[in-house]
């Protein structure tokens, strides 16, 4: 008589598709309840008010998952729309849209993971995990700047000093360093959102901050000679630019 022969089931290849259908399943109502859902292009988002809070899930497949890092960040949409307009007005309108799609107001925390999942069952304690770190870190993250208060404290983090009488005092690299630490690669379009942040909360000392900016362009410190009067056309419209109606007091 022969001897049966127990097959083992094969691997499953871990698919993103499969692998963001079971997070939706275990975890889509729980997400749901604080506003966020599961994108297929890798994100987590929740639009409130104003803000488009987004959590992203890096990773690679190759018959599994290879989740890389978790990180987040904050779009506050009538800030970038504006911005967008302001820097980049001059191009076509596909490209308007990819810079704006591509625009981030605040950065938030990121966490490097590493891990390989190929499994149910992996799936199962990646979504505990995330959990804990959604509640302990990410939550109070998207709490806390989702507010235009809160978005100005945090970048008066990296101000210049201002004196009384004088106004800010400083040179266009100490600010385009401290742009950097916001992580942001385009340090004159940071300073075009602290200014925009400005007027969205009627800081007194916007017009100061405009001064400072028009003349570290005329001395040649931003960017190329060929580029400071499209810089210069770019500080008249931040001054044009009018506040949204519903932030007016």
């Amino acid at each position: 008589m022969k001897k049966s022969v127990l097959l083992k089931s094969p691997q499953r290849i871990m698919t993103r598709k499969y692998f963001l259908t079971e997070l939706n399943k275990l975890m889509g109502s729980y997400l749901a309840e604080h506003g966020f859902k599961i994108k297929q292009n890798c994100t987590i988002c929740k639009t409130a008010n104003d803000f488009f809070c987004t959590i992203d899930l890096s990773f690679l497949t190759y018959n599994t998952i290879r989740l890389s890092s978790i990180h987040c960040w904050i779009k506050m949409v009538s800030l970038e729309k504006a911005s967008t307009e302001i820097y980049y007005g001059h191009l076509t309108k596909e490209q308007i849209k990819e810079q704006y799609q591509m625009a981030v107001t605040l950065y938030g925390p990121r966490k490097e993971v590493e891990v390989d999942i190929y499994q149910d069952e992996q799936i199962s304690l990646f979504v505990i995990a995330f959990k804990d770190y959604f509640e302990k870190v990410l939550l109070p993250f998207f709490n806390k700047y989702s507010d235009i208060q809160a978005l100005s404290e945090r970048y008066q983090e990296y101000d210049l000093e201002y004196q009384e009488g004088t106004g800010y005092i400083g040179d266009f690299k100490y600010l385009e360093k401290k742009g950097f630490s916001l992580g942001y690669s385009h340090a004159p379009s940071t300073i075009g959102r602290r200014v925009l942040i400005m007027k969205y909360i009627n800081d007194p000392k916007v017009n100061d901050f405009i001064k400072w900016y028009q003349s570290c362009i005329e001395s040649g410190q931003v960017g190329l000679e060929s580029s400071r009067d499209y810089y210069l056309k770019v500080v008249q419209k931040l001054i044009n630019w009018e506040v949204p109606q519903k932030y007016l007091k």
